[in-house]
């Protein structure tokens, strides 16, 4: 699960989970890891997680100091597992393919080497590396030590990340009519609940 669990009842959920299948998930804060310590312990499984480190999405993730304090105790707890270190460039992922955009994303992924390295130095094994998005996957496998990319929005193949260089097929498509012309400008009847400007302009396929 490339994303954080906390609260009781998703953590509960996690823990019942594992016990049928491994599960790995990410944690980037202390009060977070004490909980899934404390579910693990009480339910006697193991959690494979991952900290996560914040890499500029200032969304998610940890920064550097605090994320080895959590590679180091999860090293050391008998109920978790350290499976990896990860980060998210996802902030990059919109902007068309080129030098620029590679040294963005090897700019960015700067701290989650730090952790690594530093973890690592500490004589803990990390076993991954993880990171990357639909739209940074080929640029950030090509930086040679991530070892795991987390490609997912791609299977929508949505406009954002095909802008980004993803190159997955459309997923889906919106049949629409064309009700009023004005000079050179069409309008037709899928407004902004058809096809919301988010995530930029719509193209059109045929006509």
């Amino acid at each position: 699960l490339a994303n954080e669990i906390c609260g009781k009842q998703k953590i509960e959920r996690l823990v019942q989970l594992c016990r049928r299948q491994p599960v790995m998930s990410y944690v980037d804060c202390h009060d977070a890891l004490d909980d899934l310590e404390a579910a693990a312990q009480a339910h006697g499984v193991v959690l494979d997680l991952l900290p996560d480190v914040d890499v500029g999405m200032n969304r998610c993730g940890a920064p550097v100091e605090v994320a080895v304090e959590l590679a180091e105790r999860i090293h050391q707890s008998p109920h978790l597992n350290l499976r990896g270190i990860g980060g998210y460039e996802g902030h990059l992922g919109a902007q068309e393919p080129g030098e620029g955009k590679t040294a963005a994303i090897t700019h960015d992924l700067h701290p989650l080497g730090v952790v690594v390295k530093r973890v690592r130095e500490a004589g803990i094994p990390v076993p991954s590396v993880t990171a990357a998005s639909s739209g940074t996957f080929r640029e950030t496998a090509g930086q040679g030590w991530v070892t795991e990319v987390q490609p997912g929005t791609y299977a929508l193949g949505d406009l954002l990340y095909n802008r980004g260089g993803c190159g997955s097929d459309y997923a889906m498509a919106v049949l629409a009519t064309v009700m009023s012309r004005a000079g050179g400008r069409v309008i037709t009847d899928a407004g902004m609940k058809a096809l919301h400007p988010r995530f930029g302009w719509h193209i059109v396929k045929d006509h």
